[in-house]
């Protein structure tokens, strides 16, 4: 089991995608904090969740326009909903625009999954989808 999207070939754990978001928000310098579940640690973006909507989980965002196009994925399911067709461009620019900054000097390494390489390989096949949603002209769909 897993995340399987529409478009492209993404195909990955749920872990995967949440390692993959939390590592693109402390690569963008969005504050965060350790927390801990059951027998692990791990790092969690803390972003201002008042202005987000409720059907952001599920990729609706209604008439509010993300502060950050990241947001979109730190607010969404692992496992359900969309990506809207009018955010997939600005967000992959936005992943790829973090791809290009520097690492950050004293990452919170504390993920089930440490490599940063991987991190970063999951976030450009998550690009590539939005990407190929894009081109087809449709929301790209979480399964």
């Amino acid at each position: 089991m897993g995340l399987d999207l529409s478009h492209g070939d993404y195909c990955r754990s749920y872990s995967a995608f949440s390692f993959m978001r939390n590592y693109m928000a402390q690569r963008a310098g969005i504050p965060g904090e350790i927390q801990e579940q059951d027998f692990y640690k791990f790092w969690v973006a803390s972003i201002d969740w008042d202005y987000i909507p409720h059907s952001a989980l599920i990729g609706k965002w209604k008439d509010v326009t993300p502060k950050d196009y990241l947001h979109i994925i730190l607010a969404h399911s692992d496992c359900e909903g969309k990506i809207q067709k009018k955010h997939l461009i600005p967000l992959a620019e936005r992943m790829e625009e973090i791809l290009n900054m520097p690492e950050p000097e004293n990452p919170q390494r504390c993920y089930a999954n440490d490599a940063y390489s991987y991190n970063e390989s999951v976030a450009r096949s998550f690009i590539a989808s939005l990407k190929a949603a894009h081109e087809d002209g449709k929301s790209l769909k979480f399964y």
